[in-house]
């Protein structure tokens, strides 16, 4: 049963609302913005009923509030008032509601818009479940082409992935998720090459001009297939960025595509470094030299972070 919640100041309000729909949804009711917020963080309500007009903290500075946090910025919200100006709706409409419902009520408009507010709410989540399954799937098949194809480079993938998380955690960088599934991804595009030519070069060993100048630009390959599955956009834009110098500019945390890219530059040479067997101390000394390339603050959280491995 769908969970509503129906924010009025004035009592009989909510208890014309309640009546309406009590038979068909699970009801919540509170007379003040602050309530609404703080109940609406505890039962998260599938809609919200919201008044515009209540005193201390209105309707727009409600929704306003609901739309900052990121648990609650999805709930549909329909105000509910007495006015009708066009100047009021847009402002609604500005800030994220669906819907207006003007009082005095009228049971059947009421009912009519939340039915269709409601199925439109659960056909996005069945969309978003539909996109949530393609996308694992799409990353299982690109992780089981490469196991199966060059284990070597499935290894490294991993190993990648855990040196990624790692220093993501560290900075506390926002779009973790980004970074988890970007590290998993980054090396796809090096499945156009031969198991052999790919091992050579990972080892420092010779290859042909060809194999370099591919390896070379691998990350172009990566995003581009990265960029072929549903809701990757963003992480194609940051395998996209790794070849870039991120170094002189700083640890970009307000930009998740860059910081990103910098975390996942790191992390890269400190793996294709140990599958050289280079010594650890080796690696970081010579990232901290290129300050064109890598990312002064990013060096030292990998530090932070092999410390707590």
């Amino acid at each position: 049963m769908y969970k509503i919640l129906v924010v009025d100041d004035a009592q009989e309000n909510i208890d014309i609302l309640k009546s309406a729909l009590h038979e068909t949804y699970k009801i919540a009711a509170v007379k003040d913005g602050v309530s609404a917020v703080q109940i609406a963080g505890k039962i998260k309500p599938d809609l919200i009923l919201l008044d515009i007009v209540m005193p201390i903290m209105d309707g727009y500075a409600v929704i306003q509030a609901l739309k900052a946090d990121d648990k609650l910025k999805e709930i549909p919200v329909i105000f509910i008032t007495a006015q009708s100006t066009l100047g009021e709706k847009t402002m609604g409409f500005e800030l994220g509601a669906v819907d207006y419902i003007v009082k005095p009520f009228d049971v059947r408009e009421v009912r009519a818009r939340v039915e269709t507010h409601l199925a439109l709410m659960q056909s996005r989540k069945d969309v978003q479940d539909m996109l949530s399954k393609t996308l694992v799937g799409a990353i299982g098949v690109f992780m089981e082409i490469e196991k199966n194809s060059n284990p070597t480079l499935h290894s490294l993938s991993n190993a990648l992935r855990l040196t990624a998380d790692n220093i993501a955690k560290t900075l506390e960088f926002k779009s973790f998720w980004m970074i988890d599934v970007g590290a998993l991804l980054t090396l796809t595009g090096l499945l156009y090459m031969t198991p052999d030519s790919l091992e050579a070069i990972l080892k420092g060993n010779s290859v042909s001009k060809k194999d370099i100048d591919f390896y070379n630009v691998f990350p172009e390959y990566s995003a581009d297939l990265i960029a072929k599955i549903p809701r990757l956009e963003g992480v194609s834009d940051i395998v996209r960025k790794l070849n870039e110098p991120l170094g002189s500019i700083g640890y970009m945390r307000d930009d998740y595509v860059t910081a990103g890219a910098q975390i996942l530059q790191v992390a890269l040479k400190y793996e294709l470094g140990r599958i050289r067997n280079l010594d650890e101390s080796f690696i970081l000394k010579t990232m901290k030299m290129d300050k064109e390339k890598y990312a002064s603050e990013v060096i030292e959280a990998l530090e932070y972070a092999i410390k707590r491995m």
